[in-house]
């Protein structure tokens, strides 16, 4: 799988350097579920996606809803295990962090956002 960087533009800041992209039909269903924790400077990307949930998962997630520019439409913080959150109607995909990581970068609401693309992983 390739590894990419997700980059704040409206800030000039990176959110996530180690950014993993899901946009397999297998991919987009299992999500974060084979993962055991989840490092800050990580992040999932889920494409398409416009909604979410934490079933069968053992940690808490920030979540960011971005529109096909990738432009911040909604940020969720620390959705619990068990939950579901969505869907957000105009969202185009979703990115899904370690708690406490969305504001890293100076992200909100209405922010630019782009994928750089990284190396064979």
């Amino acid at each position: 799988m390739k590894k990419y960087q997700l980059n704040n533009l409206s800030s000039g800041m990176v959110l996530v350097p180690n950014l993993l992209i899901a946009n397999s039909l297998l991919q987009r269903s299992l999500g974060l579920l084979n993962h055991g924790s989840f490092a800050k400077g990580e992040g999932l990307l889920i494409r398409p996606c416009s909604g979410v949930h934490t079933f069968g998962m053992r940690f808490s997630i920030d979540i960011i809803f971005f529109d096909a520019d990738m432009r911040v439409l909604r940020i969720v913080h620390a959705l619990k295990p068990w939950r579901m959150y969505g869907p957000v109607w105009s969202a185009k995909c979703v990115l899904e962090l370690p708690v406490d990581s969305i504001y890293d970068a100076g992200t909100r609401e209405g922010d630019h956002f782009e994928i750089i693309t990284g190396t064979e992983h």
